[in-house]
């Protein structure tokens, strides 16, 4: 054009490399057929598309192509690697090979301060993460928290001004016959042990009992679950401790 400009498709154009305004492929930069799948980029309504081959990728980095350093990758999968090109096995994969600060979220209050980011789970706001006040997180379930499963005893550690403060391990017995059954739980002069869940299955009559009790014998924490005389229920007694340094 007049302006220097190069139109294609069209015979005003006001950027110095114009297409015409119609939607579709727009530029290959690998491949001849405009109906099979390329390498380009493409316009749709209210989207800019760039795309490639099927089971193929697209990278981020800087260099040149014959000497590539890559930043970010999204896979063939969808997923997408930052710092790695191994984006197969999650949706998002971050890897930092020289610093600690991987991921950062800022939020929409306090100013300078930028806090209020807010993870969510699911649909709404039921299950969230979120820094509701400077330096302060708040974990939300609408249906409740579990801090580790029953069949795997981990630790949970909270740092305290004396040392660390540990949510730890958690122990459950079962009795489906007259009497009792007990197990250790821990043994520790710096721990406090409750009763955290009671269940009681199959009960036949009112006349059926059944109990759990918590209790410390020789410097051990011990869990028992008792049936009474005329039961035949099946009842779970399981207990979590409470231990410091």
């Amino acid at each position: 054009a007049a302006n220097g400009n190069v139109g294609i498709g069209t015979a005003t154009p006001g950027i110095p490399l114009t297409f015409a305004d119609a939607l579709g492929n727009k530029i290959s930069l690998w491949g001849q057929d405009g109906n099979a799948d390329h390498f380009g980029f493409g316009i749709q309504a209210g989207t800019l598309q760039m795309y490639s081959p099927a089971n193929t990728s697209i990278a981020f980095g800087h260099g040149r192509s014959g000497a590539f350093t890559e930043r970010m990758r999204i896979a063939a999968n969808g997923n997408v690697g930052i710092g790695t090109n191994a984006a197969t096995e999650h949706q998002l994969t971050i890897l930092s090979t020289t610093s600690d600060d991987t991921l950062r979220l800022l939020g929409p209050d306090g100013g300078p301060l930028r806090y209020g980011a807010r993870i969510n789970f699911g649909d709404a706001d039921f299950a969230y993460i979120e820094e509701d006040t400077d330096d302060h997180l708040t974990i939300f379930a609408s249906g409740g928290i579990a801090l580790n499963s029953v069949s795997v005893a981990g630790n949970i550690s909270f740092g305290s001004a004396s040392g660390f403060t540990h949510f730890g391990p958690v122990a459950r017995e079962r009795r489906n016959s007259q009497g009792c059954n007990v197990v250790a739980i821990i043994q520790s002069a710096k721990a406090f042990c409750s009763l955290s869940l009671m269940s009681v299955e199959d009960i036949d009559s009112n006349a059926e009992t059944a109990r759990c009790n918590v209790y410390i014998s020789g410097g051990w924490w011990y869990v028992q679950a008792c049936l009474g005389p005329t039961g035949d229920a099946d009842v779970v007694c399981q207990a979590r401790c409470l231990r410091w340094d």
